[in-house]
Formats: C-alpha cells, sequence, structure tokens
C-alpha cells in the first residue's frame, strides 16, 4: 500500500519516514514505534514550494542500511531514516536474506523490506 503525502524536505529514495504532528508532515523516522513508510520515488515540490513524495507503508519496498545487513536478514528496526536488523526488537517489518546475486548489503545500501 503506497499514497503521496506530504514530506518535511526534499528526501532520498529509500528514506524511512513517520509523521510528525510538529511539522505536519512526513519526516526522517528514528525508530520503528510509530508509523512508519518508505520514500519509493523522488519528490516533487508543488507551486507553494511543498515536497511530496510516494509512501509506501504496507508491503515491500527498497529501504536504505543503516548500517551492514547480515545475510540472514531479521526483524525490521529503524535509526534516523535507516533501516537494521534487531531480532530482539519488537518489530513492525523484517528486511529479507541476501537474496541470489547480492554478494552484500552495506551502509547506505538499498535492502528489500516488508513493512506489515
Amino acid at each position: 500500500m503506497f499514497c503521496t503525502v506530504k514530506l518535511n524536505g526534499n528526501l532520498a529514495v529509500g528514506t524511512v519516514v513517520q509523521y510528525s504532528n510538529t511539522s505536519s508532515a512526513w519526516v526522517i523516522a528514528t525508530n520503528h514505534e510509530d508509523t512508519i513508510g518508505v520514500i519509493t520515488e523522488h519528490p516533487t515540490q508543488d507551486e507553494a514550494q511543498s515536497w511530496w513524495g510516494k509512501v509506501t507503508f504496507a508491503g515491500t519496498a527498497y529501504a536504505l542500511a543503516d548500517r551492514d545487513i547480515p545475510n540472514s536478514g531479521g526483524k525490521l528496526n529503524v535509526n534516523l531514516g535507516g533501516v537494521f536488523v534487531d531480532n530482539a526488537s519488537s518489530a513492525n517489518g523484517i528486511i529479507a536474506p541476501l537474496t541470489r546475486g547480492e554478494s552484500s548489503r552495506a551502509k547506505g545500501s538499498l535492502v528489500l523490506v516488508d513493512i506489515r
């Protein structure tokens, strides 16, 4: 599931976002505790100079890795707009295992996630 939402700036594709009541826009997510989504297309600006982006809130998307991702994948956690594996957390998604043809998933790369 995705929709186009107001962002607080020109954020990169793959950035994980959460809603901010303060700015009335979607901002870089600091954790996975609130509703999160992943920006899946380059944001655009409207005539009022507001940024809008297509964000996936459920299902699969490619998110930026906050740190190196283990080959086994695991429970999704979020730090400053990126994802990492934390199998001890109560996650609302998973990071997929290393798939055929991938050699590794380093910090800053796009990794396949499933948001629930």
